[in-house]
């Protein structure tokens, strides 16, 4: 099968399941309409990626198996009648499937085609594919799945840094104001009163990086920058492997068990900065084992990095007993002690660590 014919093939396919199959149950037309072309699609650019490096002889059958994905879609048909009154989660039920599928589909066409690829060929494949079953993924969780438990929080957090720009939170725990992301009432605040304002008492690293994302997107816009690192992850996880010494097929099946389970599943679909925390872990690891950090530059960047995560610590030490959260005046104080905090980190940082 070619790559046209493959191509037309699902176009068809789609056209089917977006016009010809019928809804059957409240909340089954969205997934009908809206998450079942939009998964089908993406797995259809996954499966055209991986099918570039299936071997000749084996590209036809595995472009054919993809058509089998389709099924997930009957079955979830048929799951649904069988309870109309809980047709909504059967047919997330048989969505979350669908997503499942393709994974192991397209990992095993990676599989059979790894030989022929670099160790960074075969990472960058293996993490593009946890990349878009996280993409498909992200609109079910939006759509069908609240945040939970310190989930909210965070994503407050980000909305008033995207929004406000400021850390203030009294009005971003007001109900109408959270009302878009989550359903709710919050009982509690993540927060500490200083007096008429209110101040986070959670990190901030995830907020700031997610503050662009949420303005963008919402809470979907941080799913997807979650989606994201748990590929990079994914990526720097067989490439760390491969530089300890781990067979390629030892390195692959474990990387790829490690995607499909937890805690590397759950946290990349939910809000919590572990995810974050993993990757410069493995970036770490990954310099140091090859010393990279132990070059003079690589002691400047590590000094610098400290002096900047210890500016950072400090500017939150001290916004939470500050009352002043202006512009100006937080990009002089806050911004110029992170500043200086990293710069003497450049100037001590190689000395320290060579000492």
């Amino acid at each position: 099968m070619g790559v046209l014919a493959f191509a037309f093939a699902n176009v068809a396919a789609l056209a089917v399941v977006a016009v010809v199959l019928p809804a059957h149950a409240e909340g089954a037309r969205t997934a009908v309409l809206w998450l079942w072309p939009y998964a089908f699609g993406l797995a259809t650019l996954g499966t055209l990626a991986i099918a570039r490096v299936v071997p000749a002889p084996e590209r036809r059958r595995f472009l054919t198996r993809h058509f089998l994905l389709y099924a997930c879609l009957p079955a979830g048909w048929s799951f649904a009648a069988t309870d109309p009154s809980g047709a909504a989660a059967r047919w997330a039920t048989a969505y979350v499937v669908f997503a499942f599928a393709f994974s192991v589909h397209a990992a095993h066409g990676l599989w059979r085609g790894r030989h022929d690829l670099a160790d960074a060929g075969v990472a960058r494949l293996l993490a593009s594919v946890v990349l878009v079953a996280q993409l498909m993924v992200v609109p079910f969780y939006t759509l069908a799945i609240p945040p939970e438990a310190d989930e909210p929080h965070y994503l407050i957090l980000a909305q008033s840094l995207a929004l406000d720009r400021d850390l203030d939170l009294q009005n971003d725990y007001q109900p109408a104001r959270y009302r878009a992301f989550y359903p709710g009432r919050l009982s509690d605040r993540h927060a500490i009163e200083v007096g008429s304002k209110l101040y986070p008492i959670r990190d901030l690293g995830l907020p700031i990086l997610a503050a662009l994302p949420f303005a963008l997107a919402g809470r979907a816009g941080v799913l997807i920058l979650l989606g994201i690192i748990a590929a990079l992850v994914v990526w720097q996880s067989y490439l760390l492997l491969r530089d300890l010494g781990f067979a390629r097929g030892v390195a692959f099946a474990t990387v790829a068990v490690a995607a499909a389970t937890h805690p590397l599943l759950t946290f990349a679909n939910q809000i919590y900065p572990d995810l974050i925390v993993t990757l410069v872990v493995l970036l770490v690891a990954r310099l140091l084992g090859r010393g990279a950090l132990l070059s003079t530059r690589g002691l400047v960047i590590a000094g610098a990095l400290v002096g900047l995560a210890a500016g950072g610590i400090s500017a939150m030490g001290y916004a939470l007993h500050c009352t002043d959260d202006t512009v100006p005046f937080v990009a002089f104080w806050y911004g110029g002690t992170i500043a200086l905090c990293t710069l003497a980190g450049v100037k001590l940082g190689p000395w320290l660590l060579r000492w």
